[in-house]
């Protein structure tokens, strides 16, 4: 039988207009990291370069890579998960070269005065991108322009996502679920 607190939803904490604000500037380091990731997305870039360009950011807004020293066998050793075409999720930053084709993945987070914040990009490498790697893309930021329209990000909209790609459902990787999370304030 399970436990009055586990049927029961969690009542979301509300926060105050000042720690509002303080995500948000955690917020802004990220979004000005991955603008970094995206600047820097062209043929010959390695995937250690962007590693290196963001964790530099981070450390000049004084913000914690959260990412990096992660606990596993060995602690993660780098401030962003960068991933390469056929590579999911959780890739770690090194001599890789991107090429054009490429799709590459980067997601990052950082703390900063207290607050956390996290995100991730997709972004296909060069001009001879492969029409299915392009509408997956263009399909990903269609699931994300919907969930904002209706004030609910979820990590992944999967039944969307399916419905425009007519994929099956892909097996959960560790880490990577769906959340809804209010974007409202009110």
């Amino acid at each position: 039988m399970m436990q009055k607190s586990q049927q029961q939803q969690q009542k979301p904490i509300l926060k105050t207009a000042e720690q509002i604000a303080k995500m948000r500037e955690a917020g802004k380091v990220v979004a000005e990291a991955l603008h970094i990731a995206r600047t820097m997305a062209v043929p010959g870039t390695r995937t250690l370069d962007i590693d290196q360009a963001i964790d530099a950011l981070f450390a000049k807004h004084t913000a914690e890579p959260l990412f990096k020293g992660y606990p596993g066998k060995r602690p993660f050793p780098a401030s962003t998960c960068i991933c390469l075409n056929e590579q999911v999720v959780h890739g770690i930053p090194g001599p890789r070269v991107l090429r054009p084709g490429d799709l590459l993945k980067v997601d990052t987070a950082c703390k900063l005065d207290g607050f956390c914040a996290d995100a991730a990009i997709c972004v296909p490498i060069g001009d001879c991108v492969r029409p299915d790697i392009l509408r997956l893309v263009k399909t990903a930021d269609e699931a994300l322009a919907l969930d904002y329209a209706l004030g609910i990000l979820r990590i992944t909209d999967q039944q969307f996502v399916r419905r425009r790609m007519g994929t099956r459902r892909m097996p959960t990787t560790a880490g990577q679920r769906a959340a809804p999370v209010r974007l409202d304030t009110k």
